[in-house]
């Protein structure tokens, strides 16, 4: 999983190509395109989601309760049944 800072760059460095692009509007889609820098866009709102979703599952994880061990249960007496 990438960290925030090394998706920042990535975002960064895509938005650079975007900006690198010349010409007319058609030329620009046309190089971003055959770049894969389309592509690339929701690869990186992925790693942003998978973030999100690791931070989230962390925070649940460290606030659930632990299960309780069946193997402890204190000895009882047995208790009869009635006739």
């Amino acid at each position: 999983m990438l960290s925030l800072t090394a998706l920042a760059g990535w975002e960064m460095a895509v938005l650079g190509s975007i900006r690198g692009a010349s010409g007319g509007i058609e030329e620009r889609d046309a190089q971003i395109t055959r770049s894969g820098i389309y592509a690339e866009y929701p690869a990186i709102f992925t790693g942003y989601l998978d973030l999100v979703l690791d931070a989230l599952t962390a925070q649940t994880t460290a606030l659930t309760p632990p299960s309780p061990v069946h193997d402890h249960q204190p000895n009882l007496p047995a208790v009869k049944e009635a006739a």
